[in-house]
């Protein structure tokens, strides 16, 4: 059941659970520069408030946990894969497919224990699998017929026998200018 909330901070914060999403792009260095700029025109709108406060704190533990997480974690996992959240020091790692959150999951026991040597009070780390397709974008699809391919669909109809996908072949090469 879809719940519709309040634009207004205060509602966002009292919603029964509230998750931030790290989604970084590769390479994410660009976004992080203007996410820390950002972050610092919108820090005196965060403190505004005491809910506000504890959102952006929980956003700088995200932030902090990726920074981290990047350290420890093998170049070609970081590409697949992100921190998700920390609930009652259980760490959730979102991997991009399962090839990746099978060899997360063999790692967990030892990225525990190096989260711990970290300061972190991690007692366990759950892999989850996100699935992010990539957006491709469709080419556009012509609106008409230029001149000469128009022509060479006449010149090809002319040498078909009468059939129906002669009927729609002339058609097409008619009602397209």
């Amino acid at each position: 059941m879809a719940h519709c909330y309040q634009a207004d901070a205060t509602s966002f914060y009292k919603t029964m659970e509230t998750r931030i999403i790290f989604m970084f792009p590769f390479p994410y260095a660009h976004f992080l520069v203007k996410l820390n700029v950002v972050s610092k025109q919108l820090s005196s709108y965060f403190n505004a408030s005491q809910e506000l406060r504890q959102l952006s704190h929980k956003v700088d533990q995200l932030l902090a946990l990726q920074r981290h997480y990047e350290q420890i974690a093998p170049y070609s996992l970081v590409r697949a894969s992100h921190v998700m959240q920390l609930n009652q020091q259980t760490l959730d790692i979102a991997a991009d497919n399962g090839t990746v959150a099978a060899k997360l999951r063999q790692l967990a026991p030892e990225f525990t224990q190096l989260f711990q040597n970290r300061g972190y009070e991690i007692t366990k780390i759950q892999i989850r699998v996100q699935v992010t397709l990539p957006i491709t974008a469709r080419p556009p699809r012509p609106t008409s017929l230029s001149t000469v391919g128009r022509q060479q669909l006449v010149d090809f109809t002319v040498k078909l026998q009468d059939s129906p996908l002669k009927t729609a072949l002339q058609r097409l090469a008619k009602n397209t200018k």
